[in-house]
């Protein structure tokens, strides 16, 4: 059944309208539905949760797949929701449930930015049963305008470097709480207080 307007230039060309009931498309399990046009536009009228919902449902080799193949732009996909959050859940209990990665060049960069949170977790990273491990293939810098701290709850927290560790602040005190183990030999530049 082909249904063809080859005169009308409208945007409602061709219209399906149910004013009291719904429009259900169907298609057989191995046939697509394929739609393409100009621009493709979803509005949902609803106000309820799941108002648009996208849902696979027939088996363990399904994807849900969004993809740009032109778009150049740091937003060629963008997830935004206006007035509350974007939330990414993943139930799986596999390796790598959530994952973000950039694998096209080597000017890709990852940022997670907050511009107008101001609380003291701003940007949050939390594991509330395992452990937090960052990597990386060359430094690791960490900078923050203010005062900082690193703490452990229990256990010693230990700094490690292939190459020595550096605790330096040019011009102003060092301070070392409590007792203060040297395993082997110290050098000092200047004078030590205790």
């Amino acid at each position: 059944i082909v249904v063809t307007n080859t005169q009308g230039t409208g945007e409602g060309a061709i219209t399906l309208t149910s004013t009291a009931g719904g429009v259900d498309i169907d298609a057989a399990a191995a046939k697509d539905v394929n739609i393409a046009g100009g621009q493709v536009a979803l509005v949902s009228k609803d106000d309820i949760a799941s108002a648009i919902s996208l849902t696979a449902n027939i088996g363990t080799s399904e994807t849900i797949v969004l993809t740009n193949t032109q778009g150049t732009g740091a937003n060629a996909i963008n997830l935004e929701a206006s007035a509350g959050g974007v939330l990414v859940s993943a139930d799986g209990d596999i390796a790598s449930a959530i994952k973000l990665h950039a694998t096209a060049g080597t000017s890709q960069t990852i940022d997670i930015i907050n511009t107008a949170g101001t609380g003291s977790g701003a940007i949050t990273l939390t594991s509330t049963a395992g452990s937090v491990d960052i990597n990386a293939g060359a430094s690791v810098t960490i900078d923050a305008a203010g005062a900082s701290n690193f703490t452990t709850s229990s256990g010693a927290l230990t700094l490690q470097g292939a190459g020595g560790v550096d605790i330096a602040a040019t011009g102003v005190a060092t301070t070392i709480k409590g007792t203060f183990n040297v395993d082997e030999a110290a050098t000092f530049d200047t004078t030590v207080g205790v």
